[in-house]
């Protein structure tokens, strides 16, 4: 799987880099306030928002955009007691903002 997740991205990315536009926006969830219930998720995510700021640093300069989105909450429901809740229309002005007018940025925070 993971294979074909970088050859898919790699794809996308080449292509991007040869139009000089575009952008690569990947999130993760708890990693910024970590939940003992979800430790084995966090590892992962940490692993993944390393990924997209090590991507964010290589393309510089071409145009293309790779950017992390950490979610400080949880999605429609909690599914950990008394953690925060979102609706998605909340979240999603985050990426919109990172494509349209934080392009230099690797990262962004939704919190509650």
């Amino acid at each position: 799987m993971a294979a074909v997740f970088g050859r898919v991205v790699g794809a996308a990315v080449a292509d991007a880099v040869a139009l000089g536009e575009g952008s690569v926006q990947q999130d993760e969830r708890r990693l910024h306030r970590p939940v003992p219930q979800v430790a084995n998720v966090n590892a992962a995510a940490a692993a993944l928002r390393n990924w997209a700021i090590n991507l964010h640093m290589e393309l510089d300069g071409t145009g293309v955009q790779a950017a992390h989105v950490g979610i400080d909450v949880s999605i429609g429901m909690s599914v950990v007691p008394g953690f925060p809740t979102a609706k998605p229309e909340e979240i999603s002005p985050v990426y919109w903002e990172l494509h349209t007018t934080c392009r230099d940025q690797a990262e962004l925070v939704f919190s509650h």
